[in-house]
């Protein structure tokens, strides 16, 4: 009973100070926040509209000489837009601020021009304002130009697409970091700039003399067909382009065809007119695609024998591996699926840092891209091995949907594969689209686009092999011409684009050894060396089927050395000396009938 009492008393007395305490702090509202509910600090950037507070030094401090925008850390110059404000000019002066201003915190307010305030004695104003000063420069702008003009205390900005705006609120804050010292920053009083933005891909020159087909290419391209263009009319073509703003970046002429680059601010605007048809073509794409040389100091160190070497495969199956000079390595296709067969290749070949300069993707078949998937997948992440870039040209995904002699061909589903792929493994690799004509240096080798899809459209294909991507390799002296699986329209077309400009010293042979249509491209390239991508067992079927007899004849004809590839690693350095080594596997051939 005692113990009880106890415990009320007790309670009792802590009440009684509980209650005491309160009346010590009744005097606080109620209502004040406690140290928890305190409010967060005030943001860094002010809200629009609101005046920054006042500069804590005398203006008066200030070199009246200069347009100031940083005095003691403190920001001086207000930015200034309509209050009718377009998106473009919100736009312009949210990149001023955020590429300078902000970084002043409390000073990167932007403010409408019905709120403008003398509390700060520098202005910028962005765009159509009320301003004469703005008013003039508006009525003085060119078509893509924006231009920067001073009145005393006043900055006026005015651009005729967001393009020219974004530009030069650049070179705008280039000019302030190199005048900004400690914690001043400041322009001459009598700033200004004009600057013309480069054209957007819609700018570009239409074409419509004629008959002209307009395709969507895929992969973010897009392809002018343009028949019956003279050499004249090409040119004029491309003064035109080039008139309205466009860099001409690469300009070659070969067996009478014409291949030039124009480069925009966005894109690259690639045209070539083949001589046989007359034909030109423009295709327009987005600039991370254009391919471009990849020259470096360090590149062209040639420290390293380069060579061929061949990926096995479980079938007629093709995948190349060139080492080039400076120790990188060019893949050309990579073969099918399974046995990790890329990556044991390549580590046979290196037990080092692995760098590919390059991997090229023929087309959309299961015997050539397949193995180069898995190795994404497989192998992207690892840090030893490193891509620089993924070269193809696939066309549109519908357009590999084919009814043909194999039934539905829906190689579509490939290319949709292919570029998923791409997006999930590899997101900062450049995936270069590339076009018929181009030359792209990857140190001190060569490597020439000699047919693409884009060459066979509009027409549609008649095999998937027809969007077969052919190059030649120019390497330790050597030309290696790669032509995939060109075979029925493909081969006769890329003969009337070239002739006899195809001779090359080692071939690897079309379509492992099958397609009459080929025949003539055999007479042109005319190779010594002859690189079959097949397995020795279907090798002598090619040879003694009448059905491919004939045409092996004529790589017979030219041939003094036979590398049969898919059965095993083969590795042929460069330059390749001839070992004469035909006979001898055509008899080994013989044997196995």
């Amino acid at each position: 009973m005692k113990t009880v009492l106890r415990s009320i008393a007790l309670i009792i007395l802590l009440s009684m100070c509980l209650s005491l305490l309160v009346a010590c702090n009744g005097a606080e509202d109620a209502t004040e926040p406690t140290a928890t509910d305190a409010p967060t600090e005030t943001p860094t950037e002010a809200p629009t509209d609101k005046p920054t507070e006042k500069p804590t030094e005398p203006v008066e401090l200030m070199d009246k000489s200069r347009f100031n925008l940083l005095y003691k850390k403190k920001c001086v110059c207000a930015i200034v837009i309509p209050d009718n404000s377009t998106e473009e000019e919100k736009a312009v002066a949210e990149k001023l601020a955020a590429l300078f201003l902000n970084k002043v915190k409390k000073a990167t307010v932007i403010r409408k021009e019905s709120k403008l305030t003398d509390d700060l004695p520098y202005t910028i104003f962005i765009g159509n304002t009320n301003q004469s000063g703005s008013k003039d420069a508006i009525a003085a702008l060119g078509e893509r130009e924006a231009t920067i003009t001073s009145n005393g205390n006043s900055l006026f900005l005015v651009f005729d697409n967001y393009a020219g705006g974004r530009d030069v609120v650049e070179i705008l804050v280039d000019s302030i970091k190199k005048d900004k010292q400690g914690e001043n920053a400041w322009l001459p009083l009598d700033y200004s700039l004009k600057y013309k933005a480069p054209p957007e891909i819609d700018a570009f020159p239409a074409y419509d003399e004629g008959t002209v087909t307009n395709m969507d290419s895929g992969y973010n391209t897009e392809l002018l067909i343009a028949e019956s263009v003279t050499t004249k009319g090409f040119e004029e073509y491309c003064n035109t382009v080039e008139a309205a703003g466009f860099k001409r970046d690469f300009d070659r002429t070969e067996a009478d065809n014409r291949f030039v680059t124009f480069l925009a601010a966005n894109h690259y605007i690639y045209i070539y007119r083949t001589a046989y048809n007359g034909q030109m073509r423009v295709v327009s794409g987005p600039i991370e695609q254009y391919a471009r040389p990849d020259y470096t100091e360090e590149d062209r160190k040639e420290n390293t024998i380069p060579y061929i070497a061949s990926i096995p495969q479980p079938g007629d199956g093709e995948g190349y591996i060139f080492r080039l000079t400076d120790g990188r390595f060019i893949i050309f296709d990579s073969g099918y699926k399974g046995d990790d067969r890329v990556y044991k290749t390549l580590r046979e070949l290196e037990k080092g840092e692995i760098v590919i300069a390059a991997w090229f993707i023929s087309h959309p078949h299961g015997d050539h891209y397949p193995a180069f998937l898995n190795f994404v997948k497989d192998h992207g992440y690892d840090r030893s091995i490193t891509i620089q870039r993924v070269m193809h040209n696939y066309t549109h995904a519908d357009r590999y949907n084919i009814n043909g002699s194999a039934g539905l061909d829906e190689a579509g589903k490939n290319v949709t594969e292919f570029y998923n792929v791409l997006e999930e493994y590899l997101p900062d690799v450049p995936v270069i689209k590339v076009h018929t004509g181009q030359v792209i240096n990857f140190g001190d080798t060569e490597v020439e686009i000699l047919y693409t899809v884009e060459d066979i459209m509009p027409k549609k294909l008649p095999n998937n092999n027809d969007s077969s991507l052919v190059i030649r390799l120019h390497i330790a002296d050597q030309s290696i011409i790669l032509l995939a699986d060109t075979c029925y329209d493909s081969g006769p077309i890329m003969n009337k684009i070239w002739g006899s400009y195809l001779k090359s010293d080692i071939m690897q042979i079309a379509h492992h050894g099958m397609w009459p249509s080929v025949a003539e491209i055999y007479h042109s390239i005319q190779a010594e060396v002859v690189l079959f991508p097949s397995m020795t067992k279907n090798v002598k079927n090619w040879v003694v089927d009448s059905r491919w007899a004939a045409v092996m004849q004529v790589v017979l004809d030219y041939a003094e050395d036979i590398y049969i590839s898919g059965d095993a690693l083969t590795v042929i350095e460069l330059p390749l000396w001839l070992e004469y080594n035909k006979n001898d596997v055509l008899e080994m051939l013989a044997e196995l009938r």
